[in-house]
């Protein structure tokens, strides 16, 4: 099975988004029964598939530590992984002023893969496919504006992590293995990111 590395994801300008809030569909790479992975979009916020309507809270994240033996999780985390386009995310910090946002991204700006799960729900108006981003405790030169982070896959790891004979816990853990020490850059930004209609690369220009 052959992973795709995020420089090969070609986007347009209308497809592009630096500030992606829940609730929207993102670029994914997913396997699809036995099929080869492919590019998708899908609607950030999981649907349980066992959901008898839409409920109004979906979660955006799920725990790494705890995803393979909640309810919610357990079945697609053996099988229903994913791979969420990236070049970086954005974290709050109290301050005595209020909440200051920073943009996170590598120190040499190359885009990534978060680890997520998806699920297809069928409802009322037909079928939903929605995913959610794992979570990993946060690397500790960024550990001061969250304890926890969002699990990014290694590139040599993409094709195990799409891989449905990797099943079992242990084995998805040795995949999630976070960024070297240095290699993440906290850059603060405006708090113009704090609008969830405001969407323009000035986002994520440092102040």
């Amino acid at each position: 099975m052959a992973g795709l590395p995020a420089n090969d994801l070609q986007c347009d300008e209308t497809s592009q988004s630096w500030n992606t809030a829940p609730g929207t569909a993102c670029a994914l790479i997913r396997c699809e029964l036995d099929r080869e992975p492919e590019l998708d979009k899908l609607i950030w916020g999981l649907i349980p598939h066992w959901a008898k309507q839409r409920p109004a809270a979906r979660p955006i994240n799920a725990r790494l530590e705890t995803a393979a033996e909640k309810q919610m999780y357990k079945r697609i985390f053996r099988y229903r992984r994913c791979l969420v386009a990236a070049d970086g995310w954005y974290e709050w910090l109290s301050t005595p002023q209020g909440k200051q946002p920073y943009f996170l991204r590598y120190q040499d700006a190359r885009p990534f893969f978060f680890g997520g799960l998806w699920n297809e729900w069928s409802g009322p108006d037909g079928a939903v496919t929605t995913f959610t981003v794992l979570t990993q405790p946060a690397s500790p030169e960024i550990a001061h504006l969250h304890d926890r982070m969002p699990v990014i896959v290694p590139p040599e790891y993409y094709a195990a992590w799409l891989d449905k004979d990797v099943s079992q816990p242990a084995e998805v853990f040795t995949l999630c293995r976070p960024p070297a020490p240095g290699e993440l850059l906290a850059r603060r930004v405006a708090t113009a990111v704090n609008r969830t209609d405001a969407n323009r690369v000035e986002l994520i220009a440092p102040i």
